[in-house]
């Protein structure tokens, strides 16, 4: 009795927290699976499980605040072709290995799961939704805004004009090539330079990305910078920042130029040929 039950037994994963911060992305849809990787490329390199029909995907998500809910369903042209397994409030699991209910077995493409950021996460959640309004109203759930009540007797006047003083920019800290374009919008919009430096340094953070890491007590960290910058209006605010990302935006059109012309056709064209080499 025992062997017969073990050729039907299946092995469930806990995701979320508990289980290294694993989730997974389940699409029970062929079509949605092939759309799916084709719009994230790096979905190619992780852990991939599949059984009657569609996949899932196996996935970690990166050190920080971790999502307070356990499953959202992923929506295409308004039908339900899956859902996104986070585990993170009652907890949820995946069936990895077993019979499905079908009768077919589940198998695995043997890859390991693949780190992502928080901004893969949105990507699969903007992906799977069809409006805005639903896409926020799951980004709000996932990770509920922060709050804090005021005190309406409070003097708010007295509050806002009673600013402290603000420490003087180290220029001198930073690399030639980096301070002369900051002094450049310093002099040309007439602001200080704490403005246009901060700008300066969080576009460079956007610009490495995952691409500087370095071995930390946690798992690893990246060169990532996150700045909230706030000025009275008319201060001169979005001008230095706009100056200062467009090389970046110029990089980011000839990048999906060059995807759209060479990188996404060869890419499809690789895809259609492992499909007709799977079904032979």
């Amino acid at each position: 009795m025992l062997f017969k039950a073990w050729e039907t037994a299946n092995i469930g994963v806990l995701l979320g927290p508990k289980s290294g911060r694993l989730y997974a992305v389940n699409i029970n849809d062929e079509e949605a699976v092939k759309e799916l990787v084709r719009d994230f490329l790096w979905l190619g390199d992780t852990a991939r499980s599949w059984a009657q029909r569609g996949c899932q995907f196996w996935l970690i998500l990166e050190e920080g605040d971790y999502p307070k809910v356990d499953i959202t369903p992923l929506k295409r042209k308004g039908k339900v072709v899956g859902e996104l397994r986070l585990g993170g409030g009652k907890g949820a699991q995946s069936v990895i290995y077993g019979v499905h209910k079908s009768g077919v077995r589940y198998e695995h493409n043997g890859k390991a799961p693949r780190e992502t950021g928080l901004s893969d996460l949105y990507g699969l959640i903007g992906w799977g939704t069809e409006t805005p309004a639903t896409r926020h109203a799951i980004e709000e759930s996932l990770f509920p805004p922060v709050t804090r009540e005021l005190d309406v007797k409070v003097d708010l006047d007295k509050f806002v004009g009673d600013e402290e003083p603000v420490a003087e920019f180290p220029l001198k800290a930073l690399p030639e090539r980096f301070r002369k374009p900051v002094e450049e919008l310093m002099r040309h919009y007439r602001v200080p330079a704490l403005l246009p430096a901060t700008c300066a340094l969080v576009i460079n953070s956007v610009a490495l990305g995952r691409g500087v890491v370095t071995k930390s007590n946690v798992r690893r960290t990246y060169g990532n910078i996150y700045a909230i910058i706030g000025a009275l209006s008319g201060s001169g605010k979005t001008p230095p920042y706009e100056e200062l990302m467009v090389p970046l935006m110029n990089l980011q059109k000839q990048s999906l130029e060059e995807f759209k012309t060479n990188q996404r056709p060869q890419t499809e064209a690789e895809l259609k040929l492992l499909e007709t080499r799977s079904r032979d």
